[in-house]
């Protein structure tokens, strides 16, 4: 006998599919049957056909004709009832899901997130993903994040490709990994001990990127290596992430100089500006004219 679990099938199981698996197997014809038990043929049938439910009579009656207990049908039409349900709500739950991905799909960079495996393809999914990565609770506040004037900047370069939602995609990307680290408690007064560690890292250059992100965890500091997507100009972001200051950086060029330099740009973000505001958030775009 099956059990109940807490999942949905693809299609619900008729007990009526079991009761034709019993004539096969005890040779009868529904003829015989329905005869067996007094109903019509054309009714049998419709409950074979699941056009009809089993009760309890139908069950004394079948575990009589058939040898299979009356609480067996029962059970089986009952667990029927239930993932039945569950298929009508869970296709009413993808209409929703689906209406509510059309919505955002032109605000949010979709080819990036699929590339970085953030999203799976399955808006029931998705949805409840993107709302974790711009920290939002419903998606009329996605519009909301989108023409923020933090961000205003972005539509206005003349000399740089920019795409806004994909920029702010990788910001909230960052944001979002930021805030699944934990690190050390910060203190500023460690500044130039910090340097001193870092240099040293980068004089042996070996495992840089690792080493740089856990001198910066022991200093208080988030590090998070992100890659960009398409027509995303950035070198790196420097913001709060839950108390603690956090640096992304997108690693564009596989050069030592260029990390050292984009990762002391960013710091120095951190110790002219961000202590002093709490809100404070910098994202760092190519300069114009220089090579991607």
């Amino acid at each position: 006998m099956r059990t109940t679990e807490n999942t949905t099938p693809l299609k619900a199981t008729h007990p009526g599919s079991i009761i034709l698996d019993e004539l096969t197997a005890n040779d009868l014809t529904q003829s015989d049957l329905a005869k067996q038990i007094g109903y019509k043929k054309s009714q049998l049938n419709e409950i074979i056909k699941g056009k009809r439910s089993i009760n309890a009579d139908l069950a004394v009656l079948l575990e009589k004709a058939l040898g299979v207990d009356a609480e067996y049908w029962l059970e089986v039409q009952k667990n029927y009832d239930l993932d039945n349900a569950r298929v009508r709500l869970n296709k009413q739950k993808r209409l929703e899901a689906l209406e509510k991905w059309k919505m955002i799909k032109d605000q949010i960079p979709v080819s990036f997130f699929k590339k970085e495996k953030v999203i799976s393809g399955d808006p029931v999914k998705d949805n409840d993903t993107i709302k974790d990565i711009y920290g939002i609770q419903n998606f009329e506040e996605l519009i909301i994040v989108n023409t923020n004037p933090v961000y205003a900047r972005f539509r206005k370069s003349t000399k740089l490709q920019v795409n806004p939602i994909n920029v702010i995609g990788w910001v909230k990307l960052v944001q979002f990994k930021g805030g699944q680290l934990n690190v050390a408690d910060f203190d500023y007064k460690r500044k130039d001990e910090l340097i001193t560690e870092l240099k040293n890292i980068i004089v042996r250059n070996s495992d840089t990127l690792n080493r740089t992100k856990q001198v910066l965890s022991d200093f208080g500091i988030k590090l998070i290596y992100q890659r960009k997507g398409e027509k995303t100009p950035i070198d790196g972001i420097t913001f709060w992430s839950n108390g603690s200051p956090a640096i992304g950086m997108t690693l564009r060029h596989k050069r030592l100089d260029n990390f050292v330099f984009t990762l002391f740009h960013e710091l120095g973000h951190i110790y002219e500006h961000l202590i002093n505001n709490s809100e404070a958030e910098f994202v760092d775009l190519y300069q114009p004219g220089e090579r991607k």
